[in-house]
């Protein structure tokens, strides 16, 4: 082990943002204070030269917050290494740090997206979570021998210029955004996929940042509705990015049946074609479901699989 690692710091602070490309991106947990305690905490590893110059190590971004099922979790995303020499032992005290603010915070459980057999282009964005995610199969593996066990797994799907019939359920953007945030929380609120407990009205209270604001275009957030099921899809165009392209990067369904969330999801997808784009990928699919064996009749192609991944104390 090198002296450097040896001599190596924590802190909670943030990397030049030339290290943080895809981050942050979208918000999707609701503040940054629980009960006037911090809950998000961009921890960084570093060490300095004798000229006090900053040697970047690493970076491990962790949210803490209360799930709805009443207990406390810490949700790690978009870990970094500088120093591929010694990845391992950099993420070793990089987990430390991370698991003992989680500890801290009373946290029951330790969370982790990852992402493996990636067979094709990613678009973005990768993840949905509070700080985005980087693919990083050495993490992955990483936790793996920190105790962490898959809890779920959601393919990513790609799909090119598919034939799709016009579905009769009723999708719908939200022209005002005030209506449109709170409809999208509202789903939040009430989806089983959504693991975080708020209260709307106090989210609500708080004025939305210029990332919300921009990236939560009406165009790229639509609801759909059939009888008491509903839903919410989020797509972004890879025009973003500089690439062709749409990626449908989150779905939320409330009391929906599977042919309810297939018919939105294909539906979505329509309405995107006929925007003019040709090559969209879907991520967050159930495991298994109507929606999957759909996309694949459709042509579609797996690109990756998100691996949930968790630690219980």
């Amino acid at each position: 082990m090198s002296h450097t690692i040896d001599n190596a710091k924590s802190a909670i602070l943030l990397p030049p943002l030339t290290f943080l490309r895809n981050a942050p991106f979208v918000t999707m947990f609701s503040g940054t204070v629980e009960k006037n305690v911090l809950v998000t905490y961009p921890v960084s590893l570093y060490t300095r030269s004798d000229q006090q110059k900053m040697n970047w190590l690493g970076f491990l971004y962790i949210f803490l917050y209360t799930a709805k099922d009443g207990k406390k979790a810490g949700y790690m995303t978009y870990p970094l290494c500088f120093d591929c020499d010694n990845k391992w032992e950099i993420y070793r005290k990089l987990f430390k740090e991370v698991e003992e603010l989680a500890t801290a915070f009373g946290a029951s459980r330790m969370e982790y997206e990852g992402y493996q057999n990636i067979t094709g282009e990613l678009f973005e964005p990768l993840s949905v979570t509070k700080f985005g995610n980087v693919p990083d199969t050495d993490f992955l593996e990483f936790i793996k021998t920190k105790g962490f066990t898959q809890k779920e797994m959601k393919p990513c799907y790609e799909v090119v210029s598919p034939e799709i019939e016009e579905e009769s359920i009723n999708v719908y953007t939200i022209s005002d955004f005030s209506e449109r945030r709170r409809e999208y929380l509202d789903v939040c609120r009430l989806s089983d996929s959504f693991p975080q407990l708020f209260d709307i009205e106090q989210v609500l209270t708080s004025s939305p940042g210029v990332t919300e604001h921009f990236y939560f275009c009406k165009d790229w957030v639509l609801f759909f509705k059939s009888g008491n099921g509903r839903g919410v899809l989020r797509w972004f165009p890879q025009s973003l990015f500089n690439r062709d392209g749409a990626k449908v990067a989150r779905m939320l369904f409330v009391d929906a049946s599977s042919e309810v969330v297939c018919s939105g999801v294909t539906e979505t997808l329509r309405r995107i074609l006929s925007s003019g784009v040709d090559r969209i990928q879907i991520a967050d699919v159930p495991e298994g479901s109507l929606t999957e064996s759909t996309l694949k009749a459709l042509g579609g192609s797996k690109v990756y699989e998100a691996v949930y991944m968790v630690k219980h104390y």
